[in-house]
């Protein structure tokens, strides 16, 4: 998906701006109330997302808690404005990484930027011990 939009973007010269979105505190939620509560708050997760998504995104489940968001025709300012808005009545929080395609970007490249800029967000709201 992501590598036919990258090719889309470069034949139109539209943008395409992903977004790699990281659950915070998922093993907590399944450690005190199992894992049914944990499946209950990602399906609440996606349900949001999908709600609040523009018509023409994508939303697929990268793994875990991690879900990404594909944006075509979306600069970073648009898709920034829709992260924050999807922020807005969230069954969780969550840490967000942006990145807008580049010209010699690969599906890799640009999805690797996404969740460098996740991590790196959520490593910001980590305690400096680094306790999860």
């Amino acid at each position: 998906m992501v590598d036919a939009q990258l090719v889309r973007r470069r034949r139109l010269g539209t943008p395409l701006t992903v977004l790699a979105l990281d659950v915070d505190d998922l093993r907590a939620v399944n450690t005190l109330g199992g894992h049914a509560a944990g499946d209950r708050l990602l399906t609440s997760v996606v349900e949001h997302l999908r709600a609040g998504l523009r018509e023409g995104d994508v939303l697929g489940r990268l793994g875990g808690d991690e879900f990404l968001v594909v944006m075509p025709g979306a600069d970073h300012g648009v898709a920034d404005v829709v992260a924050r808005r999807l922020q807005v009545g969230a069954p969780a929080s969550w840490s967000c990484g942006v990145a807008q395609a580049r010209a010699d970007d690969d599906v890799a490249s640009l999805l690797a930027r996404a969740d460098d800029r996740m991590y790196a967000q959520k490593q910001g709201r980590r305690p400096e011990s680094g306790q999860t």
